[in-house]
């Protein structure tokens, strides 16, 4: 498989400097001793911060070898016990994975995908420090589980008799263990991303990769798409003239009417000027004689 890549590891830098920000590792670069597996980060240089590892890969592959491809790297990812987060097949034209893996894993599988039938066009590492993060989460936990005891403790105790106090501490109660929850499943999910890597695979295929089975398979689709335009149209026909009937007796009886009214309107014109050529008539001719 043939790899473009380019890194710039500035992962070190940003564990010195403490910052709370994401960092792109691309590359650039063509060689043939390259190794993907290489550019898993190294956790060592983490110095126990909480720093989020993605892997961004874009695999160019051909119809046929698509769905091959993809099923091929879904096992594969399985059997690594990954989290699968997303996995999708779009059109014979595209397709995505991903998962969640543990950073043992990750050069395994990072060395499989490098050895799959396609090219691999880009890949990006991205590092991003949660440690911030984390700080925030662990330290709203504390307070919450701190606050949740001390209720819990109130609503126990024989000092509170009141049934109004007791609602309103029932009800605080409540609130802060839903929120106590929430925390819960943010420091869950910053532990996933943190303790783990993540890896997003998207597969493509080029508009001028085509297949020997294309022509045939394009075939085909000229055949069903003629026929399912064939079929619209037909239904575009019974749904005008099943519109249109019962409108047809109306426009007859309109028409009828119209007909009707001009004859009474004109025959009347006519009468008129036959009665008025009649009655001057006799004095035309006396003139003329």
């Amino acid at each position: 498989m043939k790899m473009h890549f380019s890194v710039f590891f500035l992962l070190p830098v940003l564990i010195l400097a403490g910052c709370n920000s994401a960092v792109n590792l691309q590359t650039d670069q063509e060689s043939d001793s390259f190794k993907l597996s290489n550019t898993a980060l190294d956790r060592s240089q983490f110095n126990n911060r909480k720093i989020a590892e993605t892997h961004k890969l874009r695999i160019k592959t051909t119809t046929v070898k698509l769905k091959l491809r993809h099923q091929r790297d879904l096992e594969k990812c399985i059997s690594l016990q990954c989290n699968i987060l997303e996995s999708s097949l779009v059109s014979k034209k595209r397709g995505s994975i991903k998962a969640v893996i543990s950073p043992e894993n990750l050069k395994i599988y990072l060395e499989f995908l490098e050895e799959g039938q396609g090219e691999l066009s880009s890949h990006q590492v991205l590092a991003e420090d949660k440690t911030f993060e984390y700080i925030d989460v662990n330290a709203r936990l504390t307070n919450l589980e701190s606050l949740r005891n001390r209720l819990k403790t109130l609503l126990e105790s024989h000092d509170v008799t009141d049934v109004e106090n007791i609602l309103k501490i029932e009800k605080e109660l409540r609130n802060v263990q839903e929120k106590l929850d929430s925390s819960k499943g943010k420091m869950n999910h910053l532990l996933s991303v943190t303790n783990n890597s993540t890896i997003h695979i998207r597969y493509r295929v080029p508009n001028h990769a085509i297949d020997i089975e294309q022509p045939y398979e394009n075939l085909g689709n000229s055949f069903k798409a003629a026929r399912s335009a064939f079929i619209y149209s037909v239904s575009s026909v019974i749904e005008f003239v099943g519109g249109a009937l019962p409108w047809i007796p109306i426009f007859f009886a309109g028409l009828w009417l119209t007909i009707n009214m001009f004859r009474i309107i004109f025959g009347k014109i006519i009468l008129k000027r036959l009665i008025f050529w009649k009655k001057d008539r006799p004095a035309n001719l006396s003139k003329i004689d």
